[in-house]
C-alpha cells in the first residue's frame, strides 16, 4: 500500500522525531506534531474486503483456545500460522479475538512459536496493508485488522522488554515509528462495535505508547516524542472517546511524570497550551469543539483520580491548566 498523504506524514514525523531526540523542539513539539495531525486528509469510503475462514479452522482454533491454561499448546505449522493471521481480519469477534489472537499471544508468550514464525507474525503486523488499512476513510470494518495488527505490536514490545523475545534495536525503533504514524492517522474512536466486538483503536494506541516508553533504548527525547504524539492526537479527536481511553492515556503520562522533572516541566507547558486553546475557542459553537472539550475533561479527570499523579501537576489541572500563584515549577 502506498498513499501520498501517509508517506508525507511519515516523513514529517521522522523529521520531528530526529529533532526531538536532539532536544531541538522542547517548547514546540506539540505544535509541530499537531500540524502533522491537522494535515492528514480524509478519503472517500472504499470497499473493505474481509477474508473468509473455513469451518475446520474455526473448530481447530476454538479447541486450541479451550486448551489455554489447562495444557501446553502444541507447535503449529507455518501454514496454520498463516491461517491464523488471515483470521485476525474477520469481523467475527470469537474467531478474531477470543480464539485466534488469544491462541497466538499464548504461543508467543510461551515460546512455542519458532524464530521464523515470530518474524512471520511481525511482518504481518507491520505490513502497511494491515496496520494502515483504510485508515483515512470514514469508520469501516478494516478497523479490526488495524486493531489486531496494533495489538500484536503491543505484545511484541511487551515481550521484548520482559525478555520473552529479543528484538533488535532497529526493529524496536521501526515499531515506534509505525505506531507514531498510525497514531496521527487514526480517527476511529469506536469502542465495542455491536456483534463485531472491540475496535478500541485509541486505547490500544495508548497501550502501544506505554510499551514504547518502557524500551531501554529510548532516550528522553524519544519518550517526549511518543508522549506528545499520543497526547496531541487524542486532543485533536473530534468524536467522543468514552471507553476508558482517558484512563489508559493517563497511565502513559503519569509513568513519565514520575521519572524525571523534565517530563513534569514539559507537561505543564502542554497544559498551559491546551488552556490557551480553550480560551481562544470560547464560546464553543460546533459539535466537534464540544467533543474535544469533553475528551479533554475525561483525560484530566482520569489524571486527577490517579493517586500517583504528582501534586504540582494536580494543582495546575485543578486550576484549569494555569499555574496557581502558590505553586512552584
Amino acid at each position: 500500500m502506498s498513499d501520498v498523504a501517509i508517506d508525507a506524514a511519515a516523513l514529517a514525523l521522522a523529521n520531528i522525531h530526529d529533532q526531538a531526540r536532539r532536544g531541538d523542539l522542547f517548547g514546540n513539539l506539540g505544535v509541530a506534531i499537531g500540524e502533522v495531525v491537522a494535515s492528514v486528509p480524509q478519503r472517500k469510503r472504499t470497499k473493505v474486503t474481509i477474508p473468509r475462514v473455513n469451518a475446520s479452522y474455526k473448530k481447530k482454533i476454538e479447541d486450541l483456545a479451550k486448551r489455554v491454561g489447562k495444557q501446553p499448546l502444541p507447535a503449529i505449522s507455518d501454514d496454520f500460522l498463516q491461517e491464523m493471521l488471515t483470521a485476525l481480519q474477520v469481523r467475527n469477534w470469537n474467531v478474531r479475538a477470543r480464539w485466534t489472537y488469544y491462541v497466538w499471544s499464548t504461543l508467543l508468550a510461551t515460546g512455542v512459536l519458532s524464530d521464523q514464525q515470530v518474524e512471520m507474525s511481525l511482518r504481518w503486523a507491520t505490513d502497511p496493508d494491515h496496520l494502515y488499512a483504510h485508515v483515512l476513510e470514514p469508520a469501516n470494518n478494516a478497523v479490526f485488522t488495524r486493531a489486531m495488527s496494533l495489538a500484536m505490536i503491543v505484545l511484541f514490545l511487551y515481550s521484548n522488554v520482559r525478555h520473552i523475545i529479543t528484538l533488535p534495536e532497529e526493529t524496536v525503533r521501526q515499531l515506534g515509528d509505525a505506531v507514531a504514524l498510525l497514531t496521527v492517522l487514526e480517527h476511529d474512536t469506536r469502542g465495542f462495535v455491536r456483534k463485531d466486538g472491540w475496535a478500541h483503536m485509541i486505547i490500544e494506541l495508548s497501550n502501544a505508547h506505554y510499551e514504547l516508553i518502557q524500551q531501554p533504548q529510548m532516550s528522553r527525547g524519544d519518550n517526549l516524542f511518543f508522549l506528545t504524539t499520543v497526547m496531541e492526537s487524542y486532543w485533536r479527536l473530534t468524536t467522543p472517546v468514552v471507553s476508558g481511553e482517558g484512563e489508559q492515556l493517563a497511565m502513559v503520562i503519569i509513568d513519565l511524570l514520575n521519572r524525571n522533572r523534565i517530563y513534569r516541566q514539559y507537561f505543564k507547558h502542554e497544559l498551559r497550551r491546551w488552556a490557551h486553546w480553550m480560551d481562544a475557542e470560547n464560546p464553543l459553537v460546533t459539535e466537534q469543539q464540544w467533543n474535544q472539550l469533553f475528551n479533554y475533561r475525561r483525560l484530566m479527570q482520569a489524571l486527577l483520580v490517579n493517586s500517583e499523579l504528582p501534586d504540582d501537576i494536580a494543582r495546575i489541572i485543578a486550576n484549569g491548566g494555569q499555574q496557581p500563584d502558590s505553586s512552584k515549577t
